[in-house]
C-alpha cells in the first residue's frame, strides 16, 4: 500500500478506526444472528449460544473481590474464540458496506487491491484514494456498527495521507 502512494502521484489515504470497548459492547443476538447468515452450522451456533449463556463477571482489584455481576452484552475478554467472534461480525459489517457502496469504493482502490479495509482483531485500516468516497464508508460504519451496538471512538482514531514520497499526519 506505501509503495502505491510513494510511485505514484496519487495520495493514499489511511485511518485508523478505534472501537470504543470493542469486545464489551458486541451484541450476542446479532453476533448469532450473523453467523446463521454467514452458513455456519447450527450446531456450532448453538454452542457458542452456550457458552454465553447466564455469563457472570467479577473484579478484584488489590485483593479485593466485587460480588458476581451479570453480563448481558459483549463477548469474553482472555477467550481465545473472543477475537474470532468479533472478526465474524466484522466481516458481516463490512460485507453490508461494501453492498451498500456498490462500486464507490471499488473505483478508488489501489490497483491490484480487492479490497478497503484491514481487519485483525478489533483494529481496522480503511485506505482509499478518494477522501468523499472514503468519508461515505466511514459513516456506513458507523451506521452499521450501530446495528452491533459497537461504537466509534472518534478521539482515539488516527488518519494519514501519503503523496509522492512524503507522509503527513492529519491531526483530529
Amino acid at each position: 500500500m506505501m509503495e502505491y502512494g510513494e510511485k505514484t502521484t496519487n495520495t493514499l489515504h489511511l485511518v485508523l478506526l478505534d472501537w470504543e470497548k470493542a469486545f464489551d459492547k458486541v451484541d450476542r443476538e446479532g453476533l448469532f444472528q450473523v453467523l446463521d447468515r454467514l452458513g455456519v452450522d447450527n450446531k456450532l451456533i448453538n454452542l457458542v449460544k452456550m457458552i454465553y449463556k447466564d455469563t457472570k463477571f467479577n473484579v478484584s482489584i488489590d485483593g479485593n473481590t466485587s460480588r458476581w455481576e451479570q453480563q448481558e452484552t459483549g463477548i469474553r475478554q482472555g477467550c481465545p474464540l473472543s477475537p474470532y467472534l468479533f472478526l465474524v461480525v466484522m466481516t458481516a459489517m463490512i460485507r453490508d458496506i461494501h453492498f451498500n457502496l456498490r462500486e464507490g469504493m471499488a473505483r478508488y482502490r489501489i490497483p491490484g487491491a480487492t479490497f478497503d479495509e484491514v481487519i485483525y482483531a478489533d483494529d481496522t485500516i480503511c485506505k482509499g484514494t478518494d477522501t468523499r468516497e472514503l468519508s461515505k464508508m466511514l459513516a456506513d460504519i458507523e451506521t452499521e456498527g450501530r446495528k452491533y451496538r459497537m461504537l466509534l471512538n472518534k478521539k482515539q482514531m488516527r488518519s494519514s495521507h501519503q503523496q509522492t514520497k512524503q507522509q503527513h499526519s492529519i491531526p483530529r
